[in-house]
């Protein structure tokens, strides 16, 4: 009886250890994100199969995209520099860091990453969960190290909870906070690019194709500087994002052997100013500046070339005075504003009824 007793207390005694065991080691279930794009358009994003899109991720890399906790003085967070309305560049001709140092490079847009194969101005970095860690620990930017950041975030009263919950593990390293911040970047999905019948290469009955690229080749009209656009800048904006995928090329803005990454022009209205280092303030400077350097771009560039599908049109520059005028109304049709607004890729501490406690509920 005596015997009985005590392996009673002594059981009573472990429930707690027992049952402290259960609860470390059983995860909460993590819930596929489901997002919206149009595959058929933009083709299949790239994701890592280590690092799949759950909401539970979403939402953890939204916050720390947002948080200032993870920059050394708490002054900055990676939204500092990449602001919904602008599009998520900054609108300034370089980036500040947090500690008020002018960076080197212009704040490029983040949308549409999930399709972007190459990182950064100079297209260094060929995967977004490698991109993060660099502006983290970049000492003219956000100037954290490793391990201090990390200390901060295993204190914390909510993130350690919101990891386990995203990862389904204890642990907090580099790696979960980087894949959290890109399930988020690859949320900020614009709606598929569609142009108007006004401006696209419909002949009327009765005229060619290739007679009807000719008539409007240089008409002073929206659909005449499509053509030119097509004609002169397709050949690198080529794809449904009006970026590139394959390479880099040169932009013919100093080094002219210096290979940069061509940038998506979705939403080109709002992410003035223009280029890696912003030395182009409007869109008419841009094109002023492709204009004088067309023919060195074709020898740079050898991805260069003129489609022959409308006969022999010689590389020239055709940009003209009404496209310098009036350009900016056909970039508008590259636009998607709901990306300015959209709640879901916006600052969540500025949520009027924002708490920890909503996104731990989650």
């Amino acid at each position: 009886m005596k015997h009985r007793k005590k392996i009673i207390v002594t059981a009573i005694f472990l429930l707690p250890f027992i049952f402290g065991f259960v609860k470390s080691t059983v995860f909460p279930e993590r819930h596929p994100y489901e997002w919206n794009y149009d595959a058929q358009v933009l083709g299949m994003p790239v994701i890592p199969e280590d690092n799949p899109m759950t909401i539970e991720g979403v939402a953890l890399g939204r916050l720390l995209f947002y948080d200032s906790l993870l920059s050394v003085n708490q002054n900055q967070s990676c939204g500092s520099c990449h602001l919904q309305q602008y599009s998520f560049s900054d609108g300034k001709k370089l980036s500040i860091g947090t500690f008020g140092d002018t960076l080197e490079r212009n704040a490029i847009s983040l949308v549409n990453l999930a399709w972007t194969k190459y990182f950064f101005w100079d297209g260094r970095v060929k995967h977004l969960e490698d991109l993060i860690k660099e502006p983290l620990f970049n000492k003219k930017e956000m100037a954290e190290t490793e391990s201090s950041l990390l200390d901060k975030l295993k204190k914390h009263p909510y993130y350690p909870i919101l990891f386990r919950n995203a990862f389904q593990r204890d642990e907090i390293t580099i790696k979960e906070v980087s894949y959290a911040i890109s399930q988020f970047l690859r949320t900020i999905v614009a709606k598929p690019i569609h142009l108007p019948d006004s401006v696209l290469n419909i002949p009327p009955n009765g005229v060619s194709e290739q007679e009807y690229t000719m008539q409007n080749l240089t008409a002073p009209t929206t659909r005449g500087t499509y053509f030119r656009f097509a004609l002169m800048c397709g050949s690198c904006h080529n794809n449904a994002a009006y970026s590139f995928d394959d390479g880099l090329a040169t932009n013919m803005v100093n080094n002219q052997n210096q290979l940069m990454k061509i940038p998506s022009l979705v939403n080109i209205s709002y992410t003035a100013p223009y280029m890696h280092d912003g030395r182009f303030n409007t869109i008419e400077e841009v094109f002023t500046h492709y204009s004088q350097h067309i023919d060195s771009l074709l020898i740079k560039n050898p991805q260069l070339n003129i489609s022959k599908k409308y006969g022999d049109i010689e590389l020239k520059n055709l940009i003209n005075e009404y496209d310098m005028k009036y350009g900016y109304q056909f970039f508008k049709f590259l636009s998607d504003p709901n990306i300015l607004t959209n709640k879901a890729f916006s600052n969540p501490f500025y949520e009027y009824n924002f708490s920890w406690e909503n996104y731990i509920s989650k």
